[in-house]
């Protein structure tokens, strides 16, 4: 939608998908918008979205990005991306929530998982949800196996060969 309504903008900002990007095009919805906006409140909502990353030199090269724009003005899109803009904020607060209480069961599980390096509760519990209880596997090298991560030896009369994760075949003739 962004590319129909200020296809410019993406050349402006390192990522569509931050704060400040979404704040600007909440309530300023395409090149239009913020081409007629009055500087120094487009330049306040800029600054506060962006936490004082975005100046008014950036608002002012944005404004003036916006009136050369070659946008297609459509309310209609310029609607469907506010309304966007709301679930995308909408679903990143559930991931919060959701993320927030995933922190606080692996935290009460206390599992050694997060000792090891980089390995932080999304990846812990991801690997805690695969695998399961722990207990079901005699040794470590079960365990890798089950994962995927154990290489295998196939042996027949004149070769041995040992396959490891991702297909790569080593063999060593007898």
């Amino acid at each position: 939608m962004v590319n129909i309504l200020f296809p410019e903008l993406e050349t402006l900002v390192s990522t569509l998908h931050m704060a400040s990007v979404y704040a600007m095009l909440s309530e300023f919805p395409g090149a239009k918008q913020i081409a007629d906006a009055h500087l120094t409140h487009f330049k306040a909502v800029l600054s506060d979205s962006s936490k004082g990353r975005y100046d008014r030199e950036k608002a002012v090269v944005i404004r003036e990005t916006a009136r050369r724009s070659v946008d297609s003005c459509m309310p209609a899109k310029s609607l469907e991306l506010q309304h966007t803009i709301r679930l995308i904020r909408e679903l990143d607060k559930e991931i919060e929530e959701i993320e927030s209480v995933i922190k606080a069961i692996i935290d009460e599980m206390a599992p050694p998982i997060l000792t090891i390096p980089g390995i932080s509760y999304r990846m812990g519990a991801m690997i805690l949800a695969e695998i399961g209880d722990f207990s079901r596997f005699d040794s470590s090298d079960k365990l890798l196996a089950y994962a995927g991560l154990s290489p295998s030896t196939y042996e027949s009369g004149k070769l041995k060969a040992t396959e490891m994760p991702f297909g790569v075949i080593r063999g060593d003739a007898r």
